[in-house]
């Protein structure tokens, strides 16, 4: 089922870097080579910011698609979200996409839980409202406002030219709400037949709840690579693709 909805068009190929400011050379170097897209890490406590390094990545390239791979809606709320991918949208118009999920590695580096799936739908519900131009509800606390972008058209943010989201999911009811309410669906290591029927049953449901097709869906399974060397150990292969696999 994978590979019918794969192959129905031609295949795109990204690379993710782990966030650097020095990650604009790969990206660059990437778009040189056919690269598709380009994503960048988000994890505070690990590696570098990744709005500033995706505004590098924007300057010094001119086709590659450039993404959070992925965000969260607990690192920062939502209108300051919106705010990151409409700016860059000025830097990269048409580039850009929104990649996020609950939140793993820059919520558990603090000790803290990954963000609730209630979270997740209205911190996505506020940023795709805002960077469409529309008022939307926000809410913190028992506070609640309609809010809006206050000067669209006067070159501070790019709402002209659309951001799609991009859900991640990898547990039943996560791959769900990627399929309910993505654009786009990130998976992680799901290599194996098996493994990507059954996350694609689940994100197919999602779909279908809102009235979608899993083909409707840009689907972007993430895995590692790497290049061993003779007398590489096992320890060594698990130090280098550990953290994505």
């Amino acid at each position: 089922e994978f590979r019918r909805v794969l192959f129905r068009s031609a295949m795109d190929f990204g690379i993710i870097s782990l966030t650097t400011v020095e990650s604009y050379k790969d990206v660059a170097f990437a778009e040189t080579k056919g690269f598709t897209h380009a994503w960048l890490a988000d994890s505070q406590m690990v590696w570098a910011d990744v709005y500033q390094c995706m505004a590098l990545s924007a300057t010094k390239t001119t086709t590659i698609k450039l993404g959070t791979n992925v965000t969260n809606p607990s690192s920062r709320i939502a209108p300051v979200t919106a705010c990151n991918f409409a700016t860059l949208n000025m830097l990269a118009p048409g580039r850009v996409i929104m990649g996020i999920g609950t939140g793993n590695t820059s919520r558990r580096t603090l000790g803290m839980p990954a963000a609730k799936l209630a979270e997740l739908r209205t911190h996505v519900d506020v940023c795709r409202g805002l960077l469409n131009g529309e008022t939307v509800p926000y809410q913190e606390g028992e506070r609640k406002r309609m809010i809006k972008f206050l000067n669209p058209d006067s070159g501070f943010i790019n709402l002209k030219h659309p951001v799609p989201i991009y859900v991640a999911g990898s547990g039943p009811k996560t791959l769900e709400l990627a399929g309910e309410i993505g654009d786009g669906v990130i998976l992680f290591g799901t290599v194996g037949d098996s493994l990507l029927g059954y996350t694609l049953s689940h994100v197919r449901r999602g779909a279908e709840r809102a009235g979608k097709r899993l083909e409707d869906l840009y689907i972007l399974v993430l895995t590692a690579l790497h290049f061993t060397t003779p007398g590489e150990s096992l320890a060594d292969l698990q130090q280098a693709v550990g953290p994505l696999v």
